[in-house]
């Protein structure tokens, strides 16, 4: 549809590092997530974005280091709120944003490729915690599926029973 083509305009666009050159079929693919969208700051206008990627061993300029993966945190103008690298591997796991803790602020939920962790950031993306809690690369399990975050227990042993549980699939190779 023309008449709807001609409305769409690029407000911003967030240049990425170079593609990676994955050993699987000789072929170029950069991984990522896909993003999660909320309003994590109450107090500002429109919503922000969260991102996984694994541009693998690049400077990231937001960091200023070389990571193996990167979570990314963007306002609705485009502007890069914060990024933060992994603690362990590629972020390739679509991030869920819910109040997991019920502290009526947003947390961020993750996994990581290759790596053992499921990730947990506050909306500031400093880690709240990981699963396990020992954090290795290279380990055995590939957090590829978006968490699900609900209270599936009825009951977790909080004072008012309400926190949610974070639940995600993995391949364990």
């Amino acid at each position: 549809n023309t008449e709807v083509a001609d409305q769409l305009l690029e407000e911003w666009n967030y240049t990425l590092q170079p593609n990676v050159n994955h050993w699987a079929n000789e072929g170029k693919l950069v991984f990522g997530s896909s993003p999660a969208i909320a309003q994590l700051f109450p107090d500002t206008n429109g919503m922000e974005i969260v991102c996984g990627s694994d541009e693998e061993r690049n400077i990231y300029p937001e960091l200023g280091e070389e990571a193996r993966g990167i979570w990314r945190c963007w306002n609705a103008d485009g502007t890069i709120l914060w990024a933060r690298a992994t603690e362990t591997d590629e972020a390739r796991s679509s991030p869920a944003i819910c109040d997991i803790n019920t502290d009526n602020m947003l947390e961020i939920a993750g996994g990581t490729t290759s790596g053992w962790n499921v990730e947990v950031m506050n909306r500031s993306g400093n880690f709240l915690w990981s699963f396990p809690d020992l954090r290795v690369k290279w380990g055995k399990f590939c957090w590829h599926s978006s968490p699900a975050l609900a209270n599936v227990s009825g009951f977790d042993g909080s004072a008012n029973g309400s926190d949610l549980e974070v639940i995600i699939g993995n391949n364990p190779y």
